[in-house]
Parts: structure tokens; C-alpha cells; sequence
């Protein structure tokens, strides 16, 4: 199972396979300069990774656009990379190591959405760095290896600690400067907030119990009910954000992916 996973990443890169076929191409071609052209691009995406590796979970106060576009750009090269090798090569050894990379850079990128809750400079720029995580196949990358994380027979994991608390707040952040207008509104979206989180916790927990008796049996969640739990916490925490800048309409939308993802789980594992 391991091997599928590894395997997995290449498939959902599909999105950077052009970008990292004439790097491909060049490497089969044969000729000095394609393949020190080939041998360039494995570089780049080499010390792209190796640049992603050192990422804070919670990026500084003082992160700039510069600095949002420099992690953009290394996650380009890094799917290009894996993208032109991954099929051909797959180690099943480094299927962990990409998972928890992946991983590193989803958390950086939710410490990014909330950052930009008091930035409004650097939205455009944390926007595009997540349409890119996305678009690239790295959030499908992500669903795929956790459904398939505890797969390996041989090596089951042992029982974690079920009760651990879902990865999104279950209070509503605090909203300030609300008009006298915008005060129904703000406490009508506060308080579905907090009942949206309760019950999506609820989900959460069953998903995780269910997640870890499979595992037991070297078996993993199917990949619509890993892709939802991948895009939960992503719904929630976009939504605090927009309850922190009085964003009420943004709030409503993320509310309501939210509901839909805890729907797609409950189907699976119960409410």
C-alpha cells in the first residue's frame, strides 16, 4: 500500500506534468545539453524541497509577499519534480517523508489564511499560494495518503488517542468594530459557527475511531470521505477568518462548505 501511495503523488500532479515533461523529455533525449538542462531542473526541484522542509507551522508576524511568492514558487518546482519522477521511480520509503511534507506545507498555509486576517496586504498573495497548493494536486495528494496511511500489514500503528481535538476552533473567534446594523448578522454567524463545529467534532472523532480500527486491519478510509476530512478544517478556519475581519458573507460560504464536507463524512462513519 505504501508503493500506491508513493505512486499516488504522481497522479495527483498530474497538474504539473506538463510543466515537468520537457525536463523529462531531455533527460530521454540523450544529448549533453538536454540532459544537463534535465539534470538543472532535478536540482531546482531538489532544493525546493529542501527550502519547504525548514517551514515554520506558524509563519512570523513579519512574512512578506516576497516571502509568500518564494514558497508559491518552490511548491511549482517541487510538483514538477516529483511529477517527472515519481512514476518512473517510486520509492515506497519516501512515501512518508512526501506525505509529511505535504502536510508541513498545509499547516504553513492555514497559519498563512489566519495571518491574513490582520493583513490585508498580503490576501492576493496567500490566495494564489493556496489556489496553487491546490491546483497542483497537492490537497488530492494529501486526501490519497491519509486514506491510505495505515495500510501497511506489516507494520500496523499502534492506537492513538481517539479523543485528541479536532484541528479547527470550536468558538467562534471575536469579532470587533460591528456596526449596530451588522450586529444581528454577526451573532447569527457566530452562532452557527459554534453549532457547525460541535457537530462537525462529533463527525470528526467517528472519523478518526473508524480511520483507526481500518488501520488495525492494514485498511484506510475511502478517498472521498479523506478528501472531506482534508477540506474541513480548511473550511472552518477560513470561516474564523472572515468573522475576524467582518466578512459576513465570506463567513456564510465557508460555514456552509463546511456543513457539506461534515455531510460527505457523516455518510461514512456516522453522526
Amino acid at each position: 500500500m505504501k508503493l500506491a501511495v508513493t505512486l499516488s503523488l504522481a497522479g495527483a500532479l498530474a497538474a504539473a506534468a506538463q510543466t515537468a515533461a520537457p525536463a523529462a523529455k531531455a533527460a530521454q533525449a540523450g544529448t549533453a545539453g538536454q540532459a544537463a538542462s534535465a539534470g538543472r531542473a532535478a536540482m531546482a526541484g531538489q532544493a525546493a524541497i529542501a527550502s519547504l522542509s525548514t517551514i515554520p507551522a506558524t509563519p512570523p508576524a513579519n512574512t512578506s509577499a516576497q516571502d509568500i511568492a518564494q514558497f508559491e514558487k518552490n511548491m511549482r518546482m517541487m510538483a514538477a519534480y516529483l511529477a517527472a519522477t515519481s512514476a518512473t521511480a517510486a520509492d515506497p520509503s519516501q512515501s512518508d517523508a512526501n506525505r509529511a511534507l505535504v502536510q508541513r506545507m498545509a499547516t504553513y498555509l492555514a497559519g498563512l489564511q489566519a495571518l491574513s486576517a490582520s493583513n490585508a496586504k498580503l490576501r492576493p498573495s496567500i490566495n494564489q499560494a493556496q489556489q496553487s497548493f491546490n491546483s497542483l494536486g497537492f490537497l488530492q495528494y494529501l486526501a490519497l495518503s491519509n486514506a491510505f496511511q495505515s495500510s501497511n500489514p506489516e507494520q500496523p500503528q499502534p492506537a492513538q488517542n481517539w479523543q485528541q481535538p479536532p484541528p479547527f476552533a470550536l468558538t467562534a473567534p471575536e469579532s470587533t468594530g460591528v456596526s449596530d446594523a451588522d450586529k444581528d448578522v454577526s451573532s447569527e454567524l457566530h452562532t452557527r459557527y459554534e453549532t457547525d463545529a460541535a457537530q462537525s467534532a462529533g463527525v470528526w472523532q467517528n472519523a478518526e475511531t473508524l480511520r483507526q480500527n481500518l488501520a488495525a486491519r492494514g485498511l484506510g478510509l475511502n478517498v472521498h470521505t479523506a478528501t472531506a476530512l482534508v477540506r474541513l478544517p480548511l473550511h472552518f478556519n477560513s470561516a474564523a477568518n472572515a468573522l475576524r475581519r467582518n466578512d459576513w458573507d465570506a463567513a456564510r460560504t465557508h460555514l456552509e462548505q463546511a456543513e457539506a464536507e461534515t455531510e460527505k463524512i457523516a455518510n461514512t462513519v456516522g453522526k
